[in-house]
């Protein structure tokens, strides 16, 4: 049992998660540098303000490129605060 929790733990973990949010933003936008831009971009274009509002802006991103997860988009706007 203890060995279920231990493998259940590794595969839920925070590094883990983090990892699959870098490769998912580098596969989409070829790094985090561009997709952080591109993030910008979207946001303003958009003129929501992601640290007031960073539920719209996290829609707002996933609405502009579907493939983007909602983990990816999350990350984004929380560098963009």
């Amino acid at each position: 049992m203890d060995s279920l929790f231990a493998v259940l733990l590794t595969f839920f973990s925070p590094a883990r998660a983090k990892k699959s949010v870098a490769k998912d933003l580098d596969r989409i936008f070829g790094g985090m540098t561009q997709a952080r831009e591109w993030a910008h971009t979207v946001v303003a274009s958009a003129d929501i303000d992601p640290a007031r509002y960073p539920v719209r802006a996290i829609r707002e991103l996933r609405a502009q490129e579907r493939r983007l997860r909602l983990a990816g988009a999350k990350a984004l706007v929380d560098q963009l605060r």
